[in-house]
């Protein structure tokens, strides 16, 4: 399959796009977080109507939809691929007669009971039951449920420096984790080489 891996800065867009590739798709990537500054919703608007969309920073989001069939037809795409929702990716979608996919990481999204978010082309995959039910129930169609995932070889040496004791005690084939970032307290993030390295150097200079 030929993917458009729509990128907006979530941080586990790279190993997904990774995973993919190595399952064998064609992907590409569509790094919008370069093009505009957005609240990382795709919002429109409160009270927008299909076509009234808003400014997204330096781009206008009807550019956006531009750049995007632009980008479907150069790669002969067969599907937009996203974290989150994003109703411009929809317009793009139904423009360029292809699908388009999202993974649904952040709850709520209020846009994703838009008009846009009814078009046939998209799919749409979110990890809480109740809310495949309630989109349902909207006349949000093509919605399924797929839980969270997480890059494994990150959380690989997270247990490195617990004791015999303790390792024994939370030893399991699954582990079921709430909550890995907060505002101001990224956890994930944390787990990086890059945010570490990072932190080493601010913690050198201040």
């Amino acid at each position: 399959m030929r993917i458009i891996f729509f990128k907006w800065g979530n941080y586990d867009e790279d190993i997904i796009l990774e995973t993919l590739k190595s399952q064998g798709h064609f992907v590409t990537a569509f790094d919008a977080a370069g093009k505009t500054e957005t609240d990382r919703t795709g919002n429109f608007g409160a009270n927008s109507a299909e076509y009234e969309l808003e400014s997204l920073g330096g781009m206008q989001a009807e550019e956006m939809v531009s750049e995007l069939v632009k980008e479907a037809s150069r790669f002969h795409g067969e599907v937009f691929f996203s974290v989150d929702y994003f109703q411009y990716i929809s317009l793009a979608a139904k423009k360029a007669g292809i699908y388009y996919y999202c993974w649904i990481h952040h709850l709520p999204q209020w846009n994703l009971y838009s008009n846009q978010a009814q078009f046939p082309c998209n799919r749409f995959f979110t990890y809480d039951h109740a809310h495949v039910r309630n989109m349902m129930q909207n006349n949000i169609k093509n919605v399924k449920y797929l839980s969270l995932a997480a890059d494994r070889k990150l959380f690989a040496g997270a247990s490195n420096g617990i004791s015999g004791n303790m390792l024994t005690k939370y030893v399991a084939d699954v582990s079921f984790v709430g909550n890995l970032y907060e505002r101001g307290n990224n956890l994930f993030g944390n787990r990086s080489e890059e945010r570490r390295v990072g932190k080493e150097c601010r913690s050198r200079w201040s």
